[in-house]
């Protein structure tokens, strides 16, 4: 599987051009666009008119996390925003669709991040949903006496870490990131664990 190329990656002169602008896989020719780019996700255009980007939580390899608010609910939301231009091969493209997949088909459960919507505009990829800002788990034990939990925080929290990979199997999905940085604590209910 190589790079995405637009019908406009092939050499003006013709075949007896330079052969490597239209190779498919070369990286560096012009006219090769990445998938994402090429790709309409089928996702609501008008994100720009629905909410306003604030302060940037975090970031990642294909994109950033930002605080931002809906223009008509002043509700505060996060947004992960993916770079359509950093998805340069097929798999990248469903990563994102399936990540959007699975955050609608696990809608609901009180322990994942309420999802809102997606939204796509020529650049970007942007996944609206529940902003949790009471912190990350993990750093919620290294604050504790010793970075100790008692057990009986530890066991509110496994079992609430256990009902998320339970819903998951309901679904046919395996979570493969279980650890305490992908969880947060939602501020509106203290003791509530969240996946991200």
């Amino acid at each position: 599987m190589g790079l995405c190329t637009s019908s406009s990656a092939a050499s003006p002169a013709g075949p007896a051009g330079n052969k490597e602008k239209g190779r498919k896989g070369s990286g560096g020719g012009r006219g090769v666009v990445a998938c994402g780019k090429r790709t309409d996700f089928g996702y609501d255009k008008d994100f720009e008119a629905r909410y306003a980007l604030g302060k940037l939580l975090g970031h990642g390899q294909f994109g950033y996390t930002f605080a931002a608010v809906d223009r008509h609910s002043d509700e505060r939301v996060a947004v992960k925003r993916i770079d359509k231009n950093k998805m340069v091969l097929p798999v990248a493209v469903e990563d994102v669709k399936r990540e959007v997949k699975i955050l609608k088909a696990l809608h609901g459960h009180e322990n994942v991040v309420h999802f809102y919507n997606a939204f796509e505009d020529d650049n970007y990829i942007y996944i609206v949903m529940e902003l949790c800002e009471g912190g990350e788990l993990l750093d919620r034990i290294l604050a504790k006496k010793d970075s100790r939990y008692s057990e009986k925080d530890a066991a509110v929290v496994v079992r609430q870490m256990l009902k998320v990979a339970a819903e998951c199997h309901l679904h046919g999905l395996v979570h493969r990131d279980m650890k305490p940085e992908v969880y947060s604590k939602n501020a509106r209910w203290n003791r509530a664990v969240k996946i991200k």
